[in-house]
Order: C-alpha cells, then structure tokens, then sequence
C-alpha cells in the first residue's frame, strides 16, 4: 500500500534578533546529511526558556541539535518508534545538563517537538503551550498543558499524541507570550486561506499589543501526493509586516485567479485573463521604471559629485593661467605707490607685501607654465584614476543587493546544476543567493535565501548558528584566548596583558604579568595555563587570586611562537625556523627542552599546533601536517565539498579524548575532520566579522572566539 504524502505550507513564526528576557527559537528540521532520506518527514519544534537569553541559549540550541540527529539519524521503524527514541534521547540530554549543574531552565522551559511523516502527525510538549487543531470551521485544542508541582529534569517531555491529517486541516501551536493576545479570535485567524495570512494576522495582533518574543508554527494541509511536497516560510514577530492587502492580492493572484480560470475554461468562458495580463504588465513596467529612476538618480548624483570637483579644479587653473599682465600688474603698483606715504608704517608694510606676493606669483606661474600645468594635469588625472579605482573595490567587495526576481533566477540556476550532480557550479550560486539577499526583510526574499541556505547546508553537511550570545566583552587588545578550568584567559602578545574571564557570569578580572610580551601560551582543562615569554615560562593556576598570579618555573625554554600539551609533555614550535621542541614534566617543573625531529615537511610560519599522542600542524596555506614518531603520518583532506576551502583556517583543537580535528577559519567556520583528514562537517557561525581567536574545551564540548570585539561559547555536539 502506497504512503498519502500530504502538500502542506508551514510557516514558522519567530524573531529575527534575540529577546533579552528570554530564550525563544522556532524551527523546521530536516535530515542533517544528504544521504538521509526526504521520507522520513519533517520535524517542527518550538522552545521557549524563560530565562535571560545568555542562560537558555545553550540549552535550547541543545535541544534542536539533539532532535534533529537522533530522529534522523536512522531510517528504521515507523515514525512513531523512531520519534519516540528521540525524544528519549533528548530527555535524558536534558537530564545531563541537570546533572552537571545547568538547571536555570529546569521550570522555565515551555517546548513543543511535532513530526509531519506522510500524512501521520505526532507531537510531545513540555511546560506550557498551547496548541489547536482546526478542522472543518471546528477549533480543539490539541494541547494546553501547564506544569503542576516541581518538573522533573529526567523526565522533561511527556506522552507523545499522534493522529491522521486530512486536506485543510490547520495546526497552531504557539508559547504562552503569543497565546495570551491571539487566543479570543483564534478560530477566525485559522479561517484564512493561506498559512501565510493566518500568520500575519496573529502576528500584527501580537504587534499591536507590543508582545515580544512571540513564536510559534503553523501548519496548512493543502491536498495530497505521491510525494513529499511541504512548502515552509518564515513570518518574523519583530519586522514590519507586509499588508494584509498584499497578502491578498498575492494569494488573488497565485491561488484564486489560476483556479477561476480553469473554472471559466470548463464552462466555456475565459475569465479576465487579457485583465491579467494588462495589470501584471501595467504593475511590472512601473516598478521597473521606478528602480531604473533611482538608479539614475544615485549615479548622477556621484556624476555631479565628481563633476563639481572637476570643474573646481578647472576653475582654479584657468584663474592661474589668466593671470592679470605685467601691465596690469605695473597699474596695480603704481596705484599703491602713490597711496604709500598717506599710510602708516604698517599698512605700507602690508601693501609692500601684497605687491611682492603678486609679482612672485605671477612670474611663476607665466615662467614655469608649461611645467605647472603639466604637474598640475598629472595630479588631476592620478587623484581621478584613484578614486575610480576605489569606487571599484568597494563596488566589488561590498555585498550586492539582489532583487527576489534575481535571486530566484539564481536559486532555480543552482537547482538546475544539482540536477545533473554538478555541485561545483551550484554551491557558488547557492552562496551568491544566501549573501544576496540576507539582509532583505521581503517576505518573498526571505523565503528564498532560506530555501538557498538550507540546500547548501545539506550539500557542505553544515550546522548553522542563526544567533548566538556573548559571554563577555573582549577586552581591548586581547589577540588570543586560552581555556584553564572555569575561566578563560585572554591576552594581548605584544604587551604582556592578561585577563581572567569567568566562564559563568562572563565577570572580567585583569591579571598581573611580569614580562612586557607573551609569545606563546597553553591552556589546559583543570590545570594550570602556561604562558611563555621568550626564553622564560611561567604558570598560572585557574584558582589563583588576580594579584600576583604568574609563576616563573623555568629560564631555558628556546623561543617559540605555538605551543600544545600531551599528557606531562609540552611542545613548542619555532614557526620562524620550522623546529618543534618538546619537554617533560615531573608535576611541578619541566626539563630542559630538546630539539623532537620531524622529518620531510618545512614547518616555517606554521600557524597552530595540536597533540594527541600523534603532532598536527596548521601549516600557512591551510593544510595540515601530522607526524607520528617524528615521521610524516597520513592526513590529507578529503571529501570536501566544492567550494569549501581550508585556506583561511588559522587554528586547530584536537586532543585523545576528541574523534576529529576542527580547524577554526577567520571567515567564521569551524570545519570538522577526521583523524586522517575525511570531511565531516561544519559549523557556519552567525557573524559577518573575522574571527580573531579561539580555544577550546574538550571536557565542556565548546569552543570560544573572539568576534566583533565580544568572546561568544560555540557548542561543538556531543559527536566529539
């Protein structure tokens, strides 16, 4: 018996920035890897943790993460077993985070997880949300649950509710905050016939009432197919919205128009196409001429700009070229020189050298006249070849704004290239569609970066952060993170400066250090963190108080820019020379380091190093050298999907404990490999700035970097 696949639009409604007060994330999940199959449905999840944002954002992007890999992790079962497994998985991460400590969202987290798998529907909650189904002009409620007592971590979601979903059936679940203002005219919301007008009313209404942090989903059964066929969107609770009018006129458009023309050629009359067609083109042409008026408008402004500067610089030449004659000149004076002796001592003075400044003046400019202009053109044309040059960096550099047409025309180009398995020409279109068009608000826009970003996250099998929170500020100067137990330490290279950050909290505290530099440094779990400066090394205990913290264990370290630990060993790499050194530890002080030998690789401006029994080095082109027993060792990266590049990685984290090696890069990736250097994945930070350091935690499951002068925590998942 074949499967009833259901056409459905979903629309997710969330914010587009961050709500102080609270953690809030509406999201559609689908298979992680392009290997997994389309069949295994969509999941829907909404989360809520009514705590500070800074304190939920681990937990609930935890949550996400966790759900979208165990369900889909395997394709065996029916959707109920492998939906139930999930959620046993996610209750008992939840439970670890308990565990460990993180219980500021024990209480406080209102969460609902729903699976559309054919035309079979399940759905868990936790907390407080509401949910309805509306069927037929009837509204229910599918859930309204509030905690009663003291939740329990181990135990977060409940029962599980599944039913059987029929064409124009619409499902609404939303967060407490959202409920509250849209619940009286619910029902006639859901009326509406597109998902998109049930989701800009309820939204508009929520605006009207200054509701923030609003989310929730909707879902529109439209009919059934052979196939999968869900269409999701995205309404943002905090951006303008478009007019219900629009709205209307679209769907008009889209839905109603085709359908009464079908209907007219089934009876025997056309209806309203030549209409049609007149407004469309009527509509296209005055937009067209629109953008075309201020498109003109803008160059000839920088025409005039540059036209003005031109004509001063012509006017003041020609003034210099027609300069008054000898005989003017000799007038002029002789005018002066009759009026000297009614002046006094000073106004002879200031007319005796306006004359001179006159005569030397114009015998420069008509003696060396030939050789002035020239200069003068040289100039003229050197300042104009300059400014058409940075008009064209900027023009190249700065991001292009795409209309949704060309954007679309991008998108479908991209498709058409995946069809014939050619991702090396789709994934450069698919990010020209994603950098295109991510700062446009249009709803139409919206959705077709969306649909871009998540084709080329399943092709480059990435994670993407849509946002993140700051742990603390960077202090000003700090070049390099290190992580030491429950704090980080920043520091600035070229000045000795230290500063101790308190993983919770993010409270900052300036340490003392007695040397003006540091040229290297190590960070290691519990343990002591270890700074060098030039030929001295020094130590600092994560538990010391902020005066006086620095220790100087030894004097006779060779200098060396990188630096790593393995077991009671550490390394140091002279990156100017390519040499590693290494030396051992008997807990308090460490030998005299000796020369290690590797062997067959130029090693010289490397830029990070990474011990796991076995040597990796970054080297400066991005690729990595590993070495075993001072050997050269296999790694070569492999798998990379076209497009992705490693050249702008400037640090890498592994340690024996970790499965792969992550190499962090300055334009905000963190690509995973394994240990010989296999593709596995990325994680796609959510920030347009350079990413200036980082360092990481093998124990919290993190990562930490320095970005738009802030210190942000970047989970890396449990898969280690």
């Amino acid at each position: 018996m074949s499967k009833h696949y259901l056409e459905y639009h979903g629309v997710r409604i969330t914010s587009a920035e961050r709500v102080t007060d609270r953690f809030v994330t509406t999201q559609v999940l689908e298979p992680p890897t392009p290997d997994d199959s389309s069949s295994l449905g969509e999941l829907f999840i909404l989360v809520e943790i009514a705590r500070p944002w800074h304190m939920g954002a681990r937990v609930g992007q935890a949550l996400v993460n966790g759900a979208q890999r165990l369900y889909y992790r395997t394709a065996s079962g029916s959707s109920y077993d492998r939906f139930e497994a999930m959620l046993k998985g996610v209750n008992q991460a939840l439970a670890r985070f308990a565990q460990a400590g993180e219980t500021e969202w024990v209480g406080h987290l209102n969460s609902v997880i729903a699976l559309i798998e054919g035309d079979e529907f399940h759905f868990t909650s936790a907390g407080t949300v509401v949910g309805y189904l509306w069927r037929e002009g009837e509204l229910s409620p599918l859930v309204e649950s509030e905690v009663t007592g003291e939740p329990h971590p181990l135990q977060t979601f409940g029962a599980i509710t599944s039913g059987t979903l029929e064409v124009n059936d619409r499902i609404f679940f939303t967060n407490p905050i959202m409920a509250s203002v849209v619940e009286t005219d619910l029902a006639k919301h859901l009326a509406e016939e597109t998902a998109s007008l049930i989701a800009t009313r309820l939204v508009r209404a929520a605006q009207v009432k200054k509701v923030a942090g609003a989310g929730g989903f909707i879902l529109y059964i439209q009919g059934v197919r052979g196939v999968p066929q869900p269409h999701i969107s995205v309404v943002y609770a905090d951006r303008p919205l478009e007019s219900i009018t629009t709205l209307t006129l679209r769907w008009f458009t889209k839905k109603a128009l085709p359908k009464a023309r079908e209907l007219g050629k089934k009876t025997g009359h056309e209806i309203g196409s030549t209409g049609a067609k007149v407004q469309k083109t009527v509509f296209a042409l005055l937009a067209r001429s629109l953008i075309r008026v201020g498109e003109g408008a803008e160059k000839s402004w920088q025409r005039a700009q540059k036209i003005k500067f031109i004509a001063r610089i012509a006017r003041w030449m020609e003034y210099s070229i027609q300069k008054p004659s000898h005989k003017g000149l000799t007038v002029i004076r002789h005018y002066q020189q009759q009026t000297l002796g009614s002046r006094s001592p000073l106004g002879r003075m200031r007319i005796f050298g306006k004359t001179t400044f006159a005569d030397v003046a114009h015998i420069l400019m008509h003696t060396y006249r030939v050789r002035t202009m020239a200069t003068l053109g040289f100039i003229l044309v050197l300042v104009l070849i300059i400014n058409l040059r940075a008009g064209y960096i900027r023009r190249v550099n700065e991001p292009r704004s795409y209309s949704s047409e060309e954007l679309q025309t991008l998108f479908t180009q991209a498709k058409n290239a995946l069809a014939v398995q050619d991702q090396t020409q789709a994934l450069p279109l698919l990010e020209q569609v994603i950098r295109g068009g991510e700062n446009n608000s249009e709803q139409d826009t919206v959705q077709i970066v969306e649909d871009a970003r998540a084709t080329y996250d399943q092709l480059t099998n990435s994670t993407r952060f849509l946002f993140w929170s700051a742990l603390a500020a960077s202090p000003q100067g700090a070049d390099e993170l290190v992580y030491s137990g429950d704090y980080l330490i920043a520091y600035d290279h070229d000045n000795g400066a230290l500063w101790r950050i308190a993983l919770t909290g993010g409270a900052i505290e300036t340490l003392s250090f007695p040397a003006t530099s540091i040229t290297a440094a190590i960070g290691y779990a519990e343990r002591d963190a270890l700074f060098q400066s030039d030929t001295t090394l020094y130590r600092i205990l994560p538990t010391s108080e902020p005066s006086s913290v620095a220790e100087k264990i030894n004097q006779t370290f060779p200098s060396a820019a990188l630096a790593g630990r393995f077991n009671t060993n550490i390394y140091f790499l002279d990156s100017s020379a390519g040499t590693v050194f290494v030396s051992s530890s008997d807990g308090q002080n460490f030998n005299t380091p000796r020369e290690y030998p590797l062997q067959g690789v130029d090693l010289r401006k490397s830029q990070a190093l990474a011990i796991d029994g076995y040597i990796y080095v970054l080297k400066a082109d991005g690729t990595i050298a590993k070495f075993s027993r001072g050997g050269p060792d296999e790694f070569s990266y492999k798998n990379v999907p076209a497009g992705l590049t490693t050249a702008t990685g400037f640090t890498l984290f592994t340690d024996e404990t970790l499965e792969h090696v992550f190499v962090v890069t300055r334009d905000a990736r963190i690509m995973v490999f394994n240990k010989t250097g296999a593709y596995i994945r990325q994680i796609v930070l959510p920030t347009a700035a350079e990413i200036k350091a980082a360092t990481f935690s093998p124990t919290r499951n993190a990562i930490w970097v320095i970005s738009e002068d802030q210190i942000f925590e970047v989970s890396i998942g449990s898969n280690r």
